[in-house]
């Protein structure tokens, strides 16, 4: 603008004042004609804008349409092949439920039958017995009373015979006593009465000799007291000298008890961490499990002898793929050989020539055991020696009366093993609950703690696994203070040597019937 009209300005035509109204107005005009094309070219785009959406809209929606009813279709179809595997499934289970149920209602029966035979065999014995032993017992009372009788009369006659014997004895003693006594008294007298009269005699004789004989005497009883009463004084500081020099050789020695006892800690706690980097350092390469088994095994072996111990025992451990014939001698000799070094450690082993049992072997190490804490594990290493410490701690620490080590609480490490086994433990511990009133996770387990005095109450009578349930039922009519810890569990397989199988699990349920309704 100001190009067009600055000829007009140089010419002098238009001020400046007139140019500058010039521009403002130019420049409302040029804003008006922007907007106004601005407002056109809006609703143009507008326009395009809702056409495109409108038609991109359709597009979409048929599309996601046409998708949804194919997915739909396809879920439909799997729901209802799902539905149908899923009755397929329920009737099989239904079908397995009922066989097992059946099974289980038959060998009750069965139990409970043979059950109720023995008690009403032994409700017999009892009445045989009951009459047996009342009469003996008449018999022996019968007897008792007659031979007491007997007894009487000859004390009756006996005490008679003795008074009267008494009697004449007094009356003996009291003359010959008084007829020796008169004489003895008679003889003396005259004796002292002669000695007197002689002694008053030399006494008016010699009265000058005897008060120099006085004086003589009361000096040398003086001297010879005071005498003996230093002697007396030397020879009591010499005791007391010689009673503190005992104590204070009783002190020294007490001392020097309590500085190699001391020094006998250090060494023990030198010599053990030493033997735990060293093992640490050897089983670095092994897995868990097997580090386990060669801890066990390498236990109480000093620290010089690690290494050879550790190179004797690892084929042993790691030998998986052996003959089974070498294996068992192999296991042999270890077992032999950690044998040997358990009998150092401990104050007693127990062999047993034949196989009687789990519970067998636990009534049979109750009888020895010495300390107040009584701890139960199986052989096998499926449980962790190390938990020892935590099992254990609720007893040191006055909370529990009993401890139970749970596989199933806890996040200690669980080998995954046996579905149906598990099912098994949890419906038997489900079902000793609901007759204990307890809440355990785990009445099977391996690992049960207890105060000795607590376990020396109980009368045990199961052998074998029945061990569990029983113990479990005779602690709850005791009511003492029961608590759980979780632990670690090593499980095996049947490969590996587990034995447990669906004969245990019935003797179990016998048990938990049997020692908690009787």
């Amino acid at each position: 603008m100001l190009d067009a009209i600055k000829p007009l300005i140089d010419s002098g035509l238009i001020n400046e004042d007139v140019a500058s109204e010039l521009e403002s107005t130019w420049s409302e005009k040029l804003n008006e004609a922007k907007d106004q094309v601005r407002g056109e070219l809006r609703n143009e785009f507008a326009q395009r804008y809702e056409h495109d959406r409108s038609v991109m809209v359709e597009a979409l929606d048929k599309m996601i349409t046409d998708s949804l009813s194919e997915e739909i279709k396809e879920f439909h179809e799997e729901k209802t092949a799902i539905n149908e595997d899923r009755v397929k499934a329920k009737m099989k289970l239904k079908e397995s439920a009922k066989k097992f149920n059946n099974f289980m209602v038959t060998k009750l029966a069965e139990e409970i039958k043979e059950l109720r035979g023995d008690r009403k065999i032994q409700l017999e014995n009892q009445d045989k017995l009951q009459k047996f032993i009342t009469h003996a017992l008449a018999r022996e009372i019968k007897e008792f009373a007659q031979d007491r009788q007997a007894v009487v009369e000859q004390r009756v006659k006996l005490v008679a015979e003795g008074r009267t014997q008494l009697e004449k004895l007094k009356e003996k003693f009291i003359s010959e006593s008084a007829a020796r006594l008169s004489k003895s008294v008679a003889s003396h007298l005259k004796g002292e009465l002669s000695t007197l009269k002689e002694d008053i005699q030399i006494a008016r004789e010699n009265n000058f000799g005897r008060k120099i004989f006085e004086t003589f005497a009361g000096e040398f009883s003086t001297t010879y007291l005071n005498d003996k009463a230093e002697t007396r004084k030397i020879v009591s500081v010499l005791n007391d000298k010689e009673q503190e020099l005992a104590e204070s050789m009783e002190k020294l020695a007490k001392a020097t008890q309590i500085i190699e006892s001391k020094e006998r800690e250090v060494n023990i706690i030198k010599e053990s961490t030493q033997r735990e980097k060293t093992l640490d350092n050897l089983v670095s390469s092994l897995n868990k499990e097997k580090a386990q088994v060669m801890r066990s095994l390498l236990e109480s072996v000093q620290t010089p002898k690690l290494k050879n111990a550790f190179d004797k025992y690892l084929p042993a451990v790691l030998n998986e793929g052996s003959e089974k014939k070498t294996e068992k001698k192999a296991e042999k000799k270890v077992v032999k050989k950690a044998e040997n070094k358990v009998e150092n450690k401990v104050s007693k082993i127990i062999y047993n020539t034949t196989n009687q049992g789990k519970g067998y072997c636990i009534k049979l190490a109750l009888e020895f055991a010495e300390e107040e804490i009584v701890l139960i594990q199986d052989a096998d290493l499926e449980y962790n020696p190390n938990d020892y410490k935590k099992l254990i701690k609720p007893i040191v620490d006055g909370n529990a009366d009993v401890v139970y080590g749970s596989r199933f609480i806890g996040g200690d490490e669980r080998r995954i093993l046996f579905f149906w086994h598990t099912i098994a433990n949890k419906l038997l511990t489900l079902l000793s609950n609901m007759f204990t009133n307890l809440n355990l996770t785990d009445m099977e387990t391996c690992y049960k703690v207890f105060k000795k005095d607590l376990m020396k109450k109980i009368d045990l009578k199961e052998k074998g696994f029945g061990f569990d349930p029983e113990i479990t039922a005779k602690l709850a009519k005791q009511k003492p203070k029961i608590y759980e810890v979780g632990i670690s569990y090593f499980g095996r397989t049947y490969e590996e040597g587990k034995k447990i199988g669906l004969k245990d699990a019935l003797v179990v349920l016998k048990c938990i019937i049997i020692y908690n309704l009787f």
